[in-house]
């Protein structure tokens, strides 16, 4: 079932990604300029398409990552059960700095319920790895 929800978690990272290139491509347009230099100094304005850019890069990292991941789990090998808490807990990160930056730069554009979602999964991949029953099932795997 984890491998399950994995596979469903990397391919919302994919979905990411492409988001964050959008809003990079945006972010680097004369209107997403023009409302970046309102919400931030122009200094900082002319770097957050190389932000997103990079951010976007993370979210792809982490998309393959957790499919790769997947696969681990659904085989049982304890080394994807350590990856998962940490792939989850970057997750988690990346989700708080990607809605901080996206709902400063374009809150009717951005659906922060989405971000809290991730969170929420994140958390419970995190609890539901580190049960002792769990960690059973992985043990000299």
């Amino acid at each position: 079932m984890l491998s399950i929800l994995q596979t469903i978690a990397g391919i919302t990272f994919l979905i990411d990604f492409i988001v964050m290139l959008a809003y990079s491509s945006w972010a680097a347009s004369v209107e997403g300029q023009a409302r970046l230099t309102e919400v931030f100094s122009p200094e900082l304005a002319e770097n957050v398409p190389g932000l997103l850019f990079v951010l976007g890069l993370v979210y792809l990292a982490l998309g393959i990552s957790t499919l790769l991941l997947a696969r681990g789990l659904f085989n049982g090998r304890e080394r994807a059960r350590g990856k998962a808490r940490t792939i989850a807990m970057l997750a988690i990160l990346f989700a708080i700095i990607g809605a901080l930056f996206l709902n400063r730069i374009s809150p009717d554009r951005f659906d922060i319920q989405a971000t809290w979602w991730s969170i929420i999964f994140n958390f419970f991949v995190i609890w539901y790895l580190g049960k002792p029953s769990v960690k059973a099932f992985f043990a000299g795997r």
